[in-house]
């Protein structure tokens, strides 16, 4: 009897072995490739099936969203930055949310991308920084030591950049469609090296990638044709004082806590910062109730010394130790311009009073590199925060020379290149977008004081009501004790509020155009690079000559304050409070005084005079 044997039972059990051995090697490889998607947002992932903690966990995983991927490995995520050493923090896992996903790296650092399409298509990415010490392997470190985070993302398909600078806009075409890129205060995007730079401020604020929606200036203009919006000097004048009572409020009692000399922050907890009490000073001296402010804020000294140097100075003095500190300070500054200009990155005219720093405290050749700088950097590619900053350095900053107010003229023409383009309307309020659809309020601010100035300037009526409907719409948000969110996110024809607050001591120097907050004075025009004074009160060279000097100060009577004049030769005698006045380098510990060291050529006064006007007169 013959028996017939079907070679297909052979091939089961073999089919079922490698199955086995299938599903066993992507247990151990950690292989499981999958996907998800939530709108326009697509994830691919590679999975370890249980991580060393027997936890689900990945170790790849890209998220694409038309034209832009981020991929990250488990060697390789993010890339953080301290003072001392850079690391890649890998990708542990993800989550999904509400309208997207939140990836997970070592050390409890989060990445959201979340996605919508109404309006507009869009994305947006927040990262998230630990609140407490990040441990990662045998590397421990606060997160307040961190000074800058990289997120890398790829331009894909047939996604390319409209340009190649380090900005806060990038506009990228992908399949003829227009998507910006725009990064929130704090951050820059950098298309060359395709990666997002955020500083740790920027953590937990919006990164959009957004279908373009074009803004038109002759669509602004016509709003303002007809005087609908105008605004009178005295309905600007009140907003102000209403923006200026709220802050101080905050500044004397709301925000104040005066056990520890400290101010509730926009992050909710108590700190203190120099600029919050210099601020307060300032209006508590406009407001004269300068003594009893006064008698509070001293304690400072005692108290935070470590945070006190150049700009409380005026109030506080303790100019010896101020200016031994200012050299390493400003050869600091000085290397971080001469960076920029040797990159010929246009941000260098972010930094407010660049061309005053360059003249008076920068080296020899740096006032004339930015000034060829200003005469040639091209203005088609700055994004509006740059644009801004070179606004605000050319209208509202003190000129050490023509030659920088002559180079920066041609900076005017971004107002209608750029800013009136920029404006938004919404429910009776202006907003300048920093990007599109993206509002930082102090930088509005800031844009509509520049546009009125500039208005008032040329006899242009229509943008001075532009710029003070800026001002007065941005500070008209702000909440009982003068704190300001922010950014700004718009959505279709509205807007809505972004994360976190900006406290209104960031924005009072150029607010409140107050004589006695803390400036410094150009005498490089008068007496050559590197003369200049630091004041609070008012400060007017009449006379400069080879024979002497005469500068007249204006201020209020029996009222103590700091000056400084650097770059003053050695004389033969100098006149002060109406009479020759002798050298005492102890000079502060008397009711006022005056030292002068030749070698730095640094002139230093303690005032305080029964009178409001008198000259110093520096004889040679």
């Amino acid at each position: 009897m013959s028996t017939h044997f079907n070679k297909t039972y052979l091939l089961v059990p073999v089919v079922y072995i490698g199955v086995i051995f299938g599903l066993l090697f992507l247990q151990f490889s950690g292989g499981e490739r999958f996907s998800r998607t939530v709108g326009p947002l697509s994830l691919r992932a590679t999975r370890n099936v249980t991580s060393e903690a027997g936890e689900p966990a990945v170790r790849g995983l890209k998220v694409e969203f038309n034209g832009l991927a981020f991929g990250f490995e488990d060697e390789t995520g993010l890339i953080v930055e301290t003072a001392d050493e850079l690391m890649e923090i890998p990708v542990h896992g993800f989550t999904e949310i509400d309208a997207g996903f939140l990836v997970e790296f070592a050390g409890g650092f989060l990445l959201s991308f979340t996605a919508a399409e109404d309006p507009v298509p869009e994305v947006q990415l927040t990262l998230t920084v630990p609140e407490s010490t990040v441990t990662l392997g045998e590397t421990a470190f606060e997160p307040s030591k961190i000074t800058e985070i990289s997120i890398p993302f790829r331009f894909v398909g047939n996604a390319l950049p409209d340009g190649s600078d380090r900005a806060s806009f990038v506009t990228v075409t992908e399949d003829g469609d227009e998507y910006f890129f725009t990064a929130p205060p704090g951050a820059l995007i950098d298309p060359v090296n395709e990666k997002i730079v955020l500083k740790p401020a920027a953590s937990g604020r919006a990164v959009r990638y957004v279908e373009a929606v074009a803004g038109n200036p002759s669509t602004v203009l016509g709003w303002f044709a007809d005087g609908a919006p105008d605004m009178t000097a005295a309905h600007y004048e009140r907003a102000m004082e209403r923006f200026l009572n709220a802050a101080y409020a905050g500044w004397t009692s709301g925000r104040y806590n005066a056990s520890s000399l400290t101010w509730d922050g926009p992050g909710g907890f108590a700190e203190f910062s120099e600029s919050t009490l210099v601020a307060y000073l300032a209006e508590a001296w406009r407001r004269d109730d300068y003594d009893r402010a006064f008698a509070e804020m001293r304690r400072a000294a005692d108290i935070h010394p470590k945070n006190l140097g150049l700009l409380s100075s005026g109030y506080l003095g303790n100019l010896e130790e101020v200016y031994a500190e200012l050299a390493t300070i400003d050869a600091a500054t000085a290397q971080d311009i001469r960076a920029d200009l040797d990159e010929e990155r246009s941000t260098v005219f972010r930094r407010p009073n660049l061309f005053l720093f360059a003249a008076d405290r920068g080296d020899a050749d740096l006032y004339d590199r930015l000034v060829d700088f200003a005469q040639q950097v091209g203005l088609r590619s700055v994004d509006v925060t740059t644009a801004v900053g070179m606004l605000r350095n050319h209208v509202l900053s003190q000129h050490p020379g023509d030659s920088s107010q002559r180079a920066t003229e041609r900076f005017t023409e971004l107002v209608d290149t750029l800013l009136l383009g920029s404006i938004i309307q919404t429910d009776g309020k202006f907003f300048l977008q920093s990007a599109p659809g993206q509002i930082d309020v102090a930088l509005s601010a800031v844009a509509g004081k520049v546009i009125a100035e500039l208005g008032a300037q040329r006899d242009h009526p229509t943008l001075v009501a532009i710029g003070r409907n800026l001002v007065v719409s941005a500070l008209g948000i702000a909440d009982e004790f003068g704190m300001l969110p922010t950014s700004l996110v718009v959505r279709g024809n509205s807007v809505e509020a972004g994360d976190g607050f900006i406290a209104p001591e960031e924005i009072y120097p150029v607010m409140a155009d107050n004589p006695n907050y803390p400036r410094e004075v150009s005498l490089a025009e008068e007496a050559g690079a590197g003369a200049w004074a630091w004041t609070i009160v008012g400060f007017t060279p009449t006379g400069i000559s080879e024979l002497e000097w005469r500068i007249t100060l204006d201020y209020p009577r029996l009222r103590t304050h700091f000056l400084v004049i650097n770059g003053v030769a050695e004389f033969e005698r100098l006149e002060l409070f109406g009479q020759t006045w002798r050298n005492a380098p102890d000079f502060e510990i008397y009711s006022k005084g005056r030292s002068y060291d030749p070698e730095t050529e640094r002139l230093m006064v303690k005032y305080y005079d029964d009178s409001v006007q008198r000259d110093i007169v520096i004889y040679y």
